[in-house]
């Protein structure tokens, strides 16, 4: 007995922004996660943290890479490549590392 898989009709433009969509969460996973694991301290919240805390850095760290490329005439820069994870990834690390010191309590005596 052969299941017979339907497909549903999607438009080629929504199925684009979703990929892009789902890259990016990746991206800022790694990077999240990346960070997390790199910055010595507490470990902060969960998950939701670590997300917000990737996308924010995989941004604002590809925006600034995109127009650097463009500033010396490189067009076609691919934020999904090694470049684009590992600044992703250093630009979270200094966020955390911000964001513990702003919010580092003295150790009570």
């Amino acid at each position: 007995m052969e299941t017979e898989l339907t497909t549903i009709p999607i438009d080629q433009r929504a199925q684009a922004i979703l990929h892009v969509a789902l890259i990016w969460i990746g991206v800022a996973t790694i990077a999240g996660v990346s960070a997390k694991l790199l910055v010595p301290g507490e470990r902060p919240r969960g998950t939701f943290s670590t997300l917000a805390l990737g996308m924010i850095a995989s941004t604002v760290a590809n925006l600034l890479l995109h127009w650097i490329m463009r500033g010396v005439g490189i067009e076609d820069f691919n934020p999904v490549s090694l470049l684009g994870i590992t600044t992703s990834i250093v630009l979270a690390c200094g966020l955390l590392a911000l964001l513990r010191s702003l919010t580092w309590k003295k150790p009570s005596s």
